[in-house]
Formats: structure tokens, C-alpha cells, sequence
């Protein structure tokens, strides 16, 4: 290759000038085999990313007219087709029919906890042990590509639910009950055994959602939860409470990790989960000052009540039996 790859130039060139422009010799000759192209730089980097990506494409096409699978690992759902529209947007429409025929992009779920961290080398990265990544089949163009360490489903929706409604879910309730008890950590917090308690239960909760809906085995399904939980209080992978915890609104979306099993336990079982609503009330008492979301919330609170807030950023009617239940529980922890 005419430039050096290697981890170190790649960062010294990122440091020195804000980005990386990089000719993609990976699709060219000298890689004509590759059959994947992995992402994960940030849901707001794919526009950026689809540039690059769309002249690569286009330039392996012309030597290389066999399948690839472009697969985006990102925090999101439905990435890979996301990335998909910002790089047909960059192509012509007399591309567009070849890139159909020999390019998939294939959405998945990828579960790894990696905490925030400072290093010498921006490019080394500690993550935990356990792992799990779930690629759905839809789009896959030939044969399922031979990806070490993939889980490959023909619906990825209960997988992403399943992750989104336990891990994220319990990752949420135990930062902000930890920052409610002042601590600096999600493995103090799960030590605490009140926010332990409190983080089962809520998984319990959102893990009846889950077995409702995508018939789970139950003991299978606790299992995992028991797993989550283990994961949560692994000494050499902890969290700090407020990183953990910040952009409260986002995670007060309607479909996200604590309104959306709260308001489907609801509707399912005709019940008010009380682990999530005390989650989702200490949520409203998150009032860190470096977190632009949690001043903005706490804003609102001030101005609209705890029923305005919910139904400005949770869609919630004030008169919903959670909004009820989550009120009672933000003014007795206040």
C-alpha cells in the first residue's frame, strides 16, 4: 500500500488534521476477497463514513463483482440500512441497480459493555469478556458470510428489544439510583444492595415484556437477566455513574430502555411496574450541571411538573396511571 496503515500513523493523521481521508485499498486489488465491511464509529460519523464508502464500493465493483456484506455495529436500530440511504444518496442512479445486486447491508445488535476510558493509545480499548452479536439474514446477498463470533436470526427486532429492555435498561436504573446515593460508579452502585434489588426487580418487570411478546423460555430469559446482572458488577469493567446516565431525555423516548417496558407491562399486564417507575423517577431527579439534557429537563420539570415532562418527552397522557406512579415515587425519593 502507498501510505502506512498501521494503528499508530492512522492516529498521529486523525490527530493532526481533525479526520481521516483514506482511499479505501481495501476494496482494490491487492484485498479482492474481503466479503465484510465493518462500521462503528458513531451513528452521527455514517454520513461522513458513506463518502468514502460509496467510492470504494465503486471502485471495487470494477475488479470485484461478488457479494459483500456492509454491516454498521453501531448503537442504533437499523444502522446498516441507515448507512445504506446516506451512500445511495452518493452514487448515480445507474449505480444504484449493481449495488443492489452485489452489496447487503445487514443490520444487527451488538452487546459489549466499554466503559469510559483514557489511554495512552487512542486505539487500544478495554471491553469486557462477554459478547454478542446478532446480524439479521434479511439482505444477505448469497450465501451467510462466514463471520467468527456472529449470530445470524431472521427477525432482529426481539434480539434488539431483548438487549435494549435488560441491558440498557439495568445499565440506566443503576446510574441514576446511583447518582440519587451519591455515588461515583455503576459497580458501587451495584453493591449497593437496595439499587441491586431495585435493578432485579425492574428487570423482572421488563423481562415479562420480553416472554409476553417473543414467548422466551423464562428460565432461559433469567438466566440472562442473572447474567446482565454479573456483567453489571464486574470489578475491572466499571462505569462512572454519570457517563452511565447522561442524556436523560433521550431516554425518556416512548420506545426507549425505561418508558417502553414500562408502558408495554402496562398494557400487557394491566399492572404498573414499580422497579421501573422508581428507575424512571430517579431519571427526573438527574440534575447534573455538565449534562446540557439533564439541565434542559430539570428546566421543564421546573416549568411544566413531572406531567408535563413526561408527556412532552414520553408521549405519556396526564392522566396515565404510570405518570401517576412515577410522580408519587419522584416526590418521595425527592
Amino acid at each position: 500500500m502507498a501510505r502506512d496503515e498501521s494503528p499508530k500513523a492512522l492516529t498521529d493523521e486523525i490527530q493532526k488534521n481533525g479526520s481521516l481521508t483514506y482511499d479505501l485499498h481495501l476494496f482494490s486489488a491487492n484485498q479482492k476477497n474481503s466479503h465484510k465491511v465493518l462500521t462503528d464509529s458513531g451513528p452521527h460519523i455514517l454520513p461522513a463514513i458513506a463518502t468514502i464508502l460509496a467510492e470504494g464500493l465503486q471502485k471495487r465493483a470494477e475488479i470485484n463483482q461478488t457479494p459483500l456484506h456492509i454491516i454498521a455495529c453501531e448503537n442504533m436500530i437499523g444502522g446498516s440500512e441507515v448507512l445504506k440511504s446516506h451512500v445511495f444518496a452518493k452514487i448515480s442512479e445507474a449505480d444504484k441497480p449493481l449495488f443492489e445486486k452485489y452489496y447487503g447491508f445487514l443490520n444487527c445488535a451488538v452487546d459489549r459493555i466499554v466503559p469510559n476510558q483514557k489511554n495512552e493509545d487512542p486505539l487500544s480499548v478495554m471491553v469486557e469478556p462477554f459478547y454478542e452479536w446478532v446480524i439479521e439474514k434479511r439482505n444477505i446477498i448469497g450465501d451467510i458470510p462466514p463471520i467468527q463470533g456472529a449470530y445470524f436470526v431472521d427477525d432482529l427486532k426481539p434480539y434488539i428489544e431483548r438487549k435494549l429492555f435488560t441491558v440498557n435498561t439495568g445499565h440506566a436504573i443503576a446510574s441514576y439510583l446511583g447518582y440519587y446515593k451519591k455515588l461515583q460508579t455503576i459497580q458501587e452502585a451495584m453493591n449497593d444492595g437496595e439499587i441491586r434489588s431495585d435493578v432485579e426487580k425492574a428487570l423482572q418487570e421488563s423481562g415479562a415484556v420480553l416472554v409476553k411478546k417473543y414467548g422466551w423460555n423464562e428460565n432461559e430469559h433469567q438466566t440472562y437477566i442473572q447474567k446482565i446482572i454479573q456483567r453489571f458488577m464486574n470489578p475491572s469493567i466499571s462505569d462512572e455513574v454519570v457517563r452511565v446516565a447522561r442524556s436523560p431525555i433521550r431516554k425518556l423516548g416512548a420506545n426507549d430502555r425505561l418508558i417502553g417496558p414500562a408502558t408495554q407491562y402496562y398494557d400487557l399486564l394491566g399492572q404498573v411496574p414499580l422497579g421501573l417507575v422508581k428507575g424512571i423517577a430517579a431519571l427526573l431527579l438527574f440534575d447534573y450541571e455538565n449534562d446540557d439534557e439533564a439541565v434542559a429537563l430539570q428546566k421543564t420539570i421546573q416549568e411544566t411538573g413531572v406531567e408535563g415532562a413526561l408527556y412532552q418527552y414520553s408521549q405519556l397522557e396526564k392522566d396515565h396511571p404510570l405518570v401517576i406512579a412515577i410522580k408519587d415515587q419522584w416526590q418521595h425519593l425527592k
